[in-house]
């Protein structure tokens, strides 16, 4: 009995040994200087069913309504904070100060429309938001990027398009303050 412990002992070691490494994927680090920087606070919410660090896909072509996990593949941290770090990275944003961008994110997916195709659905609500939380604009976003490849590796490149494209969107819309409104945000920017 004790020889038979051990030998599945050993073959579970070599199962694991020979089982393919989970890979960590973030938004990375966009170019510095792209946008117009904001020193501005950024927030990202999700829902807490969406907002871990497995990395989720929909097989639409079969049953919309399922989200599936990735099995060799997650986030590095929570996509809200990968989002919230990008934006501000774009942005300028230095945590402090006057005007605050909100942006709440109702879909953060990668979804297959046939096996072989499939693209990144970034979409939720964009507020700005004056020092003392009253909302200045705020307008619905939704975004949906062809993924160069039908798997996890294309459909977060496809997510790191919507998340710039979301990044463009903010600074569109910090930029009307830029003229006679520039005071609401003054202690947030530099000009």
């Amino acid at each position: 009995m004790l020889l038979g412990i051990l030998l599945l002992a050993g073959l579970s070691g070599c199962a694991t040994r020979n089982a393919a490494p989970v890979a960590a994927f973030d938004l990375g680090v966009p170019d510095a200087g792209a946008l117009r920087p904001y020193p501005l606070a950024v927030e990202v919410r999700l829902p807490g069913w969406m907002d871990s660090e497995a990395m989720t896909y929909r097989l639409a072509y079969e049953d919309a309504t399922r989200r599936r996990d990735y099995a060799q593949s997650r986030w590095a941290a929570a996509p809200s904070q990968l989002l919230a770090a990008r934006l501000r990275r774009q942005l300028g944003a230095a945590g402090q100060g006057g005007c605050l961008v909100r942006v709440e994110v109702d879909l953060f997916e990668q979804t297959f429309t046939a096996p072989q195709a499939s693209q990144a659905r970034l979409a939720g609500r964009m507020t700005v938001l004056d020092p003392r939380r009253k909302t200045l604009a705020g307008q619905d976003v939704a975004y949906a990027i062809a993924a160069p490849s039908a798997d996890a590796r294309g459909g977060v490149a496809a997510l790191v398009q919507a998340a710039d494209a979301l990044a463009r969107d903010a600074a569109a819309m910090l930029a009307r303050f830029d003229g006679a409104d520039a005071s609401v945000c003054r202690d947030a920017r530099t000009k």
